[in-house]
């Protein structure tokens, strides 16, 4: 698992909406921009808890969330292990 925080959560984003890795921008809205419905929001929870291997909450998660927002919360819990 290599790379910044960011570029990891914008890889999973890519890979999860099946786009390329530079289509994903950390300005983007989950919900608004990249069109993530609730059901999807918990699925890209449980790819991210995949991918940094602890547990991210669904508040994290969030339908207002962007991209960069996440990859902050996500950095914040990554730092307290």
């Amino acid at each position: 698992m290599e790379g910044t925080v960011e570029e990891r959560v914008k890889r999973v984003i890519a890979e999860f909406l099946g786009v390329d890795i530079e289509d994903v921008q950390a300005s983007e809205s989950l919900t608004e921009d990249l069109n993530l419905d609730s059901i999807e929001l918990v699925q890209l929870g449980q790819e991210l808890e995949d991918e940094f291997d602890f547990e991210v909450p669904d508040s994290i998660v969030s339908p207002t969330a962007t991209v960069g927002e996440l990859a902050e919360a996500i950095s914040g819990l990554a730092s307290l292990r």
